[in-house]
């Protein structure tokens, strides 16, 4: 957890929010932005089997060396499954 970021898949209600906002995700995968789901292999989150799901944690905004303090994803998951500790 070098990002400090935690995702508890019990909480997740698979709505997507966290894949559509995350910075890194639009970045490298514009249809995760529209609410289409994640087709890129270099996106952070990604909703399978109707959980959320870390797939690259390294290429989040908060891991080194950029350690960009973002938390939009914690902001947007009203289930509170991710935690950003």
């Amino acid at each position: 957890y070098e990002t400090g970021l935690k995702l508890d898949e019990s909480k997740c209600t698979g709505c997507g929010n966290c894949v559509v906002v995350c910075p890194a995700n639009v970045s490298v995968d514009p249809s995760a932005a529209r609410g289409m789901g994640a087709n890129s292999e270099e996106v952070v989150f990604r909703v399978e089997d109707g959980v959320a799901k870390i797939v690259n944690l390294e290429r989040c905004r908060r891991f080194p060396p950029d350690r960009i303090n973002c938390r939009m994803c914690e902001q947007y998951c009203y289930s509170k499954a991710i935690e950003i500790y």
